[in-house]
């Protein structure tokens, strides 16, 4: 009889024990942030991006999406709802009116506001990157955009004028409700397949792009990049950074107070291993001169 009562103890115990750690390893799972530390008995859910428990489930597959207009390079496969646009040899869902450039190529109506008073400058120091008059077509824009080297293009629908942001960081805070000129502005991407949300450019976690800098300071020093005065977008640092021989750069957004749209990078990459970014940081972004690096490992895996 006593062997009986111990044994149903022993079970409850264990039980007890098997329900604690379950429920204990699965709020830990909710609290890694990083894919590389989500290991068992935590799995990464590739999908919900996060780290969730053995037995949670996983985010479904989002549904596949028909192949875009623009992947048909010849008037005979392009068909509905799909349009030739004869006059760019193009296939798109606009036939050349202005009102879309591709279904590829993201664009939003208005602009960002200023953001705690604070906006990014024009390309070229001129907001008008094409003048009044000259920019009959959203294609005008896109194409002046690209000539000058930048991911986004803005066009005014009155004057058939363009602008472009020196720095797109600014698009990543574009919200339809609260977005200027809705009426007469279109912004929009330069490359097909990213969005304006993203700044026009892959997101940050697909170019392992870390908000914030090292606080401590770094035994190698660092070095500035490009001219005294001068001002520069991510991917000009990431180039010049790569041209000197670095693998990591550093850059100050629109929003750094004293000299935004410029760039760094340290002398010694192995400086900065271990660094997972802080989230909370407007003002600096870093990253490695290879995207498929992460700051973490260094820039070195």
């Amino acid at each position: 009889m006593i062997a009986i009562v111990m044994i149903g103890l022993l079970f409850l115990v264990g039980l007890g024990l098997g329900l604690y750690f379950f429920v204990f390893a699965k709020k830990e799972c909710k609290k890694i942030t990083d894919e590389d530390e989500c290991t068992e008995p935590c799995r990464w859910d590739t999908y919900g991006d996060k780290c969730i428990g053995e037995k949670d489930t996983l985010t479904a597959a989002p549904t596949p999406t028909p192949p875009a207009c623009s992947t048909y390079t010849t008037q005979d496969t392009c068909l509905p709802p799909c349009t030739w646009n004869a006059t760019t040899g193009a296939c798109s869902t606009s036939s050349g009116n202005g009102v879309v450039v591709s279904e590829e190529f993201d664009q939003v109506e208005g602009y960002p506001a200023s953001v705690n008073g604070r906006m990014s400058d024009p390309v070229g120091g001129d907001w008008w990157l094409v003048a009044a008059g000259e920019a009959l077509d959203p294609q005008d824009c896109k194409k002046a955009a690209i000539d000058a080297g930048s991911n986004n293009w803005g066009w005014r629908k009155d004057d058939k004028s363009c602008w472009s942001y020196q720095d797109s960081t600014l698009l990543t805070y574009y919200d339809p409700a609260t977005a200027v000129g809705k009426l007469n502005h279109l912004l929009g991407c330069t490359k097909a397949g990213v969005k304006v949300k993203d700044g026009c450019r892959p997101s940050y976690k697909d170019l392992n792009i870390l908000k914030g800098y090292p606080v401590t300071n770094m035994p190698s020093g660092h070095q500035e990049l490009g001219e005294t005065g001068e001002k520069y977008t991510m991917e000009e640092c990431s180039k010049m950074a790569k041209e000197i021989g670095k693998t990591n750069w550093g850059y100050r957004t629109f929003m750094h107070a004293t000299i935004p749209n410029t760039c760094w990078t340290y002398n010694d990459s192995m400086d900065i291993k271990g660094f997972k970014g802080i989230p909370g940081n407007t003002t600096e972004v870093m990253g490695c001169v290879d995207p498929t690096k992460k700051l973490k490992n260094g820039c070195a895996s």
